[in-house]
């Protein structure tokens, strides 16, 4: 709440009924001897966010060098242990359940139906052994090129 009032300019106070709302940033204020709990206007927030996406882009470069060779080998290895494309198209919902489309890695034989049941175990024979690695270490599910910008 006192977000959204904050973005639209709008100050907000707060009638205390239970002091746990203490653990939060706040000043208290008194208006006819009524206390009034006030959110602080966190200045440091602004340098805390570009931190933060100093760290993210940071981060990322460093995890696409080092992961950047995998992701060029790994289209080839699919196809080679099993024929057919390396990636498939899945609709999912994303921010504010807008349907978006993902590209995946395909971790199963290509000539098993669109339409059979999600494998129920990781032996399941229609996952290939790539596969069952992708899946494991949730590389199957990293956004590749062409993933929509719907789903942020």
């Amino acid at each position: 709440m006192w977000r959204r009032c904050r973005a639209l300019g709008v100050e907000t106070c707060l009638v205390p009924r239970l002091w746990n709302v203490l653990a939060y940033p706040v000043r208290i204020e008194n208006l006819d001897s009524i206390p009034l709990i006030v959110p602080h206007k966190n200045v440091e927030r602004v340098s805390l966010t570009i931190a933060k996406r100093v760290i993210d882009l940071l981060g990322s470069s460093v995890a696409l060098l080092v992961l950047g060779p995998l992701f060029l080998v790994l289209p080839l290895l699919i196809r080679r242990e099993s024929p057919g494309p390396a990636f498939f198209r899945q609709r999912r919902v994303g921010k504010d359940g807008k349907p978006f489309e993902m590209v995946k890695s395909r971790t199963m034989h290509r000539d098993l139906s669109g339409d059979a049941l999600k494998p129920q175990t990781s032996e399941d024979p229609r996952i290939t052994k790539l596969g069952r690695w992708l899946r494991r270490t949730s590389v199957d599910e990293i956004p590749h090129p062409g993933t929509s910008s719907a789903a942020t």
